[in-house]
């Protein structure tokens, strides 16, 4: 076992078994989602070309916030076994901090609805962290449940937030006529219908990933390439027909993508054995659009693509301050 720990999306959490080469996969691969969602925040290649634009933003950064929770749920019962509670802590701590960091930026101008929702709901990304809280309390909850009645419960609720979704692409996209639904993104992205089923996957995956290691070669790469191809085919089909137009955040197949992505990485020695901080990751989605908005503030008709490159190159050259900043202030 080694020293590194593992970004769960709202938490660090030190796995039970897992070597340096694994971590360090799934921590490249979250890095590289962390980034997508950069680009899908600030249409980097909006201006240069609106089909790469779709691939990058509404296509694979999809994977990034899933992907986060599943990583959360597959550990949480590790965390269980030492004490929920100052896991749960640690999660409302970061989503206070956070919120104060960015309260000056969204204040001044808010009326009460808005007030009420950022603090409530979250700004901006800052729901995931309030999203991931709650779903870890809901988890713990049900922790008595078996695995298969909980994968049963969360496929349910995903689901039903799979049908909100489409029925708001259809009501948004030209192509359709209105349905009387909320166009909201809200009303399916939350703790409930997005970040609990993939939690929840994350645990049932975690229970059952004893399986997936005795599984033969060949039948492994056959399972993860099908899920990869009906992840693939949902997204083909909705830019197709709604032309990526309304919320993108839930798509069926990611129920099954996702967990043997996270599977895959795993069992590969990818990235080397070298220690990689999981505070790359959770920096970068953290603290992007804290420079989207102060370059908003200071160079408000910044091109897509330079605006892009410049909320990278600042969200990276950030991490390693915010790492100095955990050491007193738990920002990480």
């Amino acid at each position: 076992m080694t020293n590194s720990m593992i970004w769960t999306g709202t938490a660090q959490i030190r796995p039970a078994t897992a070597t340096t080469g694994r971590i360090a996969a799934i921590e490249w691969a979250k890095i590289a989602f962390a980034l997508s969602i950069v680009c899908l925040h600030t249409g980097i290649f909006a201006d240069l070309s609106r089909p790469l634009n779709i691939l990058i933003g509404n296509n694979f950064a999809r994977l990034g916030v899933p992907f986060f929770f599943f990583v959360t749920g597959f550990y949480f019962q590790t965390q269980v076994a030492r004490g929920i509670t100052g896991l749960l802590r640690r999660m409302a701590g970061l989503y206070v901090i956070w919120t104060l960091v960015y309260m000056p930026f969204w204040l001044p101008q808010a009326n009460m609805q808005l007030f009420v929702t950022n603090l409530v709901v979250g700004y901006w990304q800052l729901w995931y962290l309030l999203a991931a809280l709650i779903s870890a309390v809901m988890l713990s909850l049900l922790r008595g449940l078996s695995a298969r009645m909980l994968l049963a419960l969360a496929l349910a609720i995903l689901a039903l937030g799979a049908v909100l979704q489409y029925g708001q692409r259809v009501d948004q996209s030209p192509a359709f006529g209105s349905l009387p639904i909320s166009a909201d993104g809200a009303l399916a992205r939350n703790f409930l219908f997005f970040a609990f089923p993939f939690m929840a996957l994350g645990d049932v995956t975690a229970r059952f990933s004893g399986a997936w290691a005795r599984l033969g070669k060949t039948r492994k790469r056959v399972i993860f390439w099908a899920a990869a191809g009906l992840f693939v085919l949902e997204v083909g089909v909705n830019d197709f027909l709604f032309n990526a137009v309304g919320p993108f955040d839930i798509f069926l197949s990611s129920a099954a993508f996702i967990p043997f992505l996270f599977l895959t990485l795993q069992s590969r020695n990818w990235g080397g054995r070298g220690q990689i901080s999981s505070a790359w990751s959770t920096g970068i989605y953290l603290v992007h659009v804290l420079w989207i908005d102060i370059l908003a503030l200071i160079v408000p008709d910044l091109p897509y693509l330079a605006k892009g490159v410049a909320v990278i190159a600042l969200s990276l050259a950030s991490v390693p301050l915010l790492r100095r900043i955990n050491r007193a202030v738990p920002v990480l």
